[in-house]
């Protein structure tokens, strides 16, 4: 009788560790390689403004727009270039994924050269490559309020 009671608890024991080890696997981070944003972590989204004006932006799922949420709040001087966008220059890098996207869109929210950041206030072809760190939800708009030349911008969470 008590070799049966040990073997039972033992059973129960080893059948409960199982269970807890099933909760582990679903939370640790994906087998595939894909990244998803953790949790109560960082913002899917963060406000691009710029005088009174503000612009919600939905950051990408990836390395580089989480990497640049951890920054925020920034505020900086985005210089004007080609009548088309305004950067700022990052002094540290980014981890970056390029990619050629062809066609840029105003509203584009881009890391270039792993430490520039580029917001697109109009449509155009390019060929230089870009890591996309999001997208103005409502980029009506934007060129007007960006101007010409330089302009302050700030990020928030």
């Amino acid at each position: 009788m008590k070799k049966f009671l040990i073997c039972v608890l033992s059973l129960s024991v080893i059948f409960l560790t199982g269970c807890g080890g099933e909760t582990q696997a679903k939370n640790s981070p994906p087998a595939d390689g894909s990244e998803k944003f953790a949790e109560n972590t960082l913002p899917e989204k963060v406000n691009l403004k710029i005088g009174d004006e503000i612009f919600a932006v939905t950051l990408e799922n990836n390395s580089a727009a989480q990497a640049f949420a951890k920054i925020l709040p920034l505020e900086e001087e985005f210089e004007e270039l080609n009548g088309n966008e305004k950067y700022f220059r990052l002094p540290e890098k980014l981890p970056a994924n390029d990619f050629r996207p062809g066609e840029i869109h105003a509203g584009d929210l881009m890391l270039y050269n792993s430490s520039y950041i580029v917001i697109f206030y109009k449509d155009f072809s390019s060929n230089y490559p870009y890591t996309r760190l999001g997208k103005i939800e409502n980029p009506a708009g934007l060129t007007k309020t960006v101007g010409k030349g330089n302009i302050k911008i700030n990020f928030e969470k």
